[in-house]
């Protein structure tokens, strides 16, 4: 049975789609959890997020940006299985996304997180060596700060 999703995860899959489609670099999307409630949010500025009182509090599921963005467009290619397979991997990885920042929330000191199980058990599917590095590289920041 497929997990139905909220309306931010729907918004947020269909902007990201869009932004990969079109090859629009020019905005960055984030899917946040403010007071339980998922929100897509997209901007210019990069961060839009870290001066606005009502994320202070939130949680972030996930980010794309521009080098994702240029990596996916060139992967999905463009014939008619292209808006299919990006909305099923963006689906894919905002369940990864999801139980990877529950792990990073819900762990009070992140130091006695086992780090290698931790980035072994991150699913990349969808990313290029270069995607999968970048993407590891930023949870291994994340999980040493």
């Amino acid at each position: 049975m497929k997990k139905r999703l909220s309306k931010g995860e729907n918004n947020f899959i269909k902007g990201c789609t869009k932004a990969i489609l079109q090859n629009d670099t020019s905005h960055h999307h984030w899917l946040f959890v403010v007071g339980g409630v998922k929100q897509y949010i997209s901007h210019k500025d990069e961060t839009y997020l870290e001066n606005h009182p009502i994320f202070k509090n939130s949680k972030c599921i996930c980010a794309i940006g521009k080098e994702f963005i240029t990596d996916w467009h060139h992967k999905a290619g463009k014939d008619d299985l292209s808006k299919p397979w990006i909305k099923r991997s963006l689906e894919e990885m905002l369940a990864n996304s999801e139980s990877f920042a529950e792990l990073y929330y819900a762990a009070e000191d992140l130091r006695e997180l086992d780090k290698d199980e931790v980035l072994n058990s991150l699913n990349t599917g969808g990313l290029c060596e270069k995607g999968k590095e970048e993407y590891l590289r930023k949870v291994t920041t994340l999980l040493h700060n």
